[in-house]
């Protein structure tokens, strides 16, 4: 006859990556932040349709542009606000359903 327990595991610390912190005894795996992998810093960049080259966007907009990518929110509607620094008008970004292609590091139909 089988009981119902729960069976302890922990995480092998020897086989995780670098970008991978074990916490609580094993118990708990958290991907590291960005300023503990010494990462380079992200730049996120627009263009218009006709134009040749990117143009990076304004860095308070950088940064919530790219918080909103990392909790998953960036796509989870149809539009968003990004309020910008004192004095500055917000800024709307929006995408049609349907339109938004994303290949690579590359979004198109995200606009603004």
């Amino acid at each position: 006859e089988q009981e119902d327990e729960e069976e302890v595991w922990t995480w092998d610390v020897e086989n995780c990556g670098p970008t991978v912190q074990v916490q609580g005894l094993g118990m708990t795996a958290v991907l590291k932040e960005d300023e503990e992998r010494n990462a380079a810093p992200v730049v996120w960049e627009t263009r218009d349709d006709d134009a040749d080259e990117w143009m990076p966007m304004p860095p308070d907009v950088q940064e919530e542009v790219e918080r909103k990518f990392r909790k998953g929110d960036l796509y989870n509607g149809s539009n968003f606000t990004i309020k910008k620094g004192a004095g500055s008008r917000p800024l709307y970004l929006w995408f049609e359903e349907g339109e938004l292609n994303i290949r690579q590091n590359v979004i198109e139909g995200l606009n603004f």
